[in-house]
């Protein structure tokens, strides 16, 4: 999977579990005399909001959060550190300040990033808990307030004064769905929306480990996925219904054999219809691969072939 590059000149962890041999955080002073703990000024141009149902770049990540853990440098990053040098701090990427400095050869540092910061739907466990970052995230109902969660991990970095960047690279931790549609029919139709059910929608990822889902599937009543539309696609054509910005943006998971898992509604000959798309089979859906569905509509008929299946590269 291609990744985001970023630079950053150290960059923070976001949790940590203090362990025994660790000191209190008041026992890390952050010393002037030593370089500073900042990111290398980029130009990351002007970009739209990341919560947004599209997927970001490296020129949309604005700002992001970063902690970073510290602990003695004959230690490596397990569950040491606690946010114990500082917790889920904002960084502006165009400045790239952190407003630390870097703790001596003494101690390594472990830092963590991730990408939106401050959004609402996206939360971070407490910087007292063991062990790496975990991220709850719920994902909205509205397509439009969905996110490109990404995180980025460097760990064990020497805490001996650094004066060049330190480069992070982010990773696409959720699922992209995209829709195409294929007009089968002799005359026009309108696609009025598509739905998606079946899928849990919340869950913790544990930082370089995995997704742990919770809770019921989502249902036209409860927490539906929709996608207002009103496209027209012409006879034989094939249309991008989805395009740069109405992204679904999913968690993770394999949705079970049977499941309604895409509902379809059209416009055909003046006739409003609604198309229910079921799994034969279970279908996983992979954490940082996109995945274009095409829909051949028309004549009463739904096929849906999942015509591509891709590493979500950076743009």
């Amino acid at each position: 999977m291609k990744k985001i590059f970023l630079h950053a000149a150290l960059i923070a962890s976001l949790f940590s579990g203090c362990s025994n041999d660790l000191k209190d955080m008041g026992d890390f002073p952050d010393n002037p005399t030593n370089p500073s703990i900042d990111f290398t000024p980029m130009d990351f141009g002007v970009s739209e909001a990341i919560t947004r149902g599209t997927q970001i770049t490296k020129n949309d990540i604005t700002e992001y959060g970063v902690s970073a853990s510290i602990y003695p440098v004959a230690n490596s990053y397990t569950s040491a550190g606690c946010g114990s040098y500082w917790f889920c701090d904002r960084i502006v990427a165009a400045s790239g300040r952190s407003n630390h400095f870097w703790p001596g050869a003494s101690y390594r540092v472990s830092f963590f990033a991730y990408a939106p910061f401050g959004n609402a739907a996206l939360t971070v466990r407490s910087k007292n808990d063991l062990g790496y970052p975990v991220y709850s995230y719920t994902v909205p109902t509205a397509i439009a307030n969905q996110v490109d969660f990404v995180t980025a991990n460097v760990t064990d970095h020497s805490g001996a004064g650094i004066t060049t960047p330190v480069p992070l690279t982010f990773s696409h931790r959720c699922t992209d769905i995209r829709f195409t549609a294929y007009n089968q029919q002799s005359s026009a139709l309108t696609v009025k929306s598509i739905a998606i059910y079946g899928v849990k929608y919340s869950g913790t990822y544990t930082s370089g480990a995995s997704w742990t889902l919770s809770g019921s599937v989502n249902s036209s009543t409860s927490h539906p996925f929709l996608l207002s539309l009103n496209t027209t696609v012409a006879s034989k054509a094939t249309v991008d219904l989805t395009g740069t910005s109405n992204h679904f943006i999913m968690l993770p998971q394999t949705v079970a054999s049977g499941t309604e898992f895409f509902v379809i509604k059209t416009q055909e000959d003046g006739e409003e219809r609604t198309y229910t798309y079921t799994l034969s089979s279970n279908y996983t859906l992979v954490m940082g691969k996109s995945v274009t569905f095409q829909l051949i509509l028309g004549n009463g008929m739904l096929i849906v072939n999942p015509v591509s299946i891709v590493d979500w590269q950076a743009q």
